[in-house]
């Protein structure tokens, strides 16, 4: 029942942003069997307050550094991509995120974790200018092809995103 309520608050879009609150504390809770659907219904409602990001970053956070019961991005790799999903879905609304992304992308030795990180670092545009020196000690290390060409990536929005920013000033 929780995994339909979930389903259709997310389906329901923006008419379903009384329910933000709700969906919140139960994505921080530990339901293994639906806790995608709580982070999917979020995402489909968008960010209706200001204390939206801040549980996502939060739960993010919980997961990679497994703080939350069995949710190590070993264990649920799934859940954490969802999650990296989401904050690049919200592009540059998710800068408040910036800071926990690049001190993962410099812990963390997983290439899959990197590569998603590295897409939302991009989509949030030039917010994420304080992680391009993370970027690229990454894109030059990395003996993955994939990883350096998204860091590289990553950074190119960054800036391209930066540099318009000033042209319009």
């Amino acid at each position: 029942i929780r995994q339909a309520a979930a389903w259709t608050a997310g389906r329901m879009g923006k008419n379903s942003a009384p329910l933000i609150d709700l969906l919140l504390a139960q994505m921080h809770k530990y339901q293994p069997d639906c806790s995608w659907e709580w982070v999917y219904a979020i995402g489909e409602i968008g960010l209706v307050h200001e204390q939206v990001m801040p549980n996502l970053v939060s739960r993010l956070e919980k997961t990679v550094y497994g703080q939350w019961i069995m949710a190590h991005p070993e264990n649920y790799p799934g859940y954490v991509r969802q999650l990296l999903g989401l904050l690049e879905k919200f592009g540059p609304r998710s800068a408040p995120a910036v800071d926990l992304l690049a001190a993962i992308l410099e812990e963390k030795a997983d290439p899959e974790l990197q590569l998603g990180i590295a897409r939302v670092l991009g989509a949030t545009g030039p917010a994420a200018g304080k992680a391009i020196p993370t970027l690229e000690k990454m894109g030059l290390a990395s003996k993955n092809a994939d990883l350096r060409k998204a860091a590289q990536a990553a950074m190119e929005k960054i800036k391209a995103k930066a540099g318009a920013i000033d042209e319009k000033k």
